[in-house]
C-alpha cells in the first residue's frame, strides 16, 4: 500500500521488538515510497519515526508541526 495506518503498533512489545519493527517499516516506507500515519503517545518513538507531527487539541483543533 501507498499509505499505512498504524494504531500503537508497538503498544505490547519489548524495546528491543519496537526498534525492530520500526526499522522493518522505515525500511518499507523508503524502498516503497509510501506514508505513514502513526499513532504514537510516545515522544521518543515520534521523534525517532516522524518528520511531522499532527495534535488535536481539547478544542478540536490540529496543530502541525515539525518534530524535533
Amino acid at each position: 500500500p501507498e499509505v499505512i495506518l498504524l494504531d500503537e503498533p508497538t503498544a505490547n512489545l519489548d524495546e528491543e521488538n519496537v526498534h525492530r519493527l520500526e526499522k522493518l517499516l522505515r525500511d518499507y516506507r523508503d524502498k516503497q515510497t509510501a506514508a505513514f500515519l502513526w499513532v504514537s503517545h510516545s515522544q521518543a518513538q515520534r521523534k525517532r519515526v516522524a518528520d511531522r507531527e499532527l495534535r488535536f487539541t481539547k478544542d478540536g483543533l490540529v496543530e502541525q508541526e515539525p518534530v524535533e
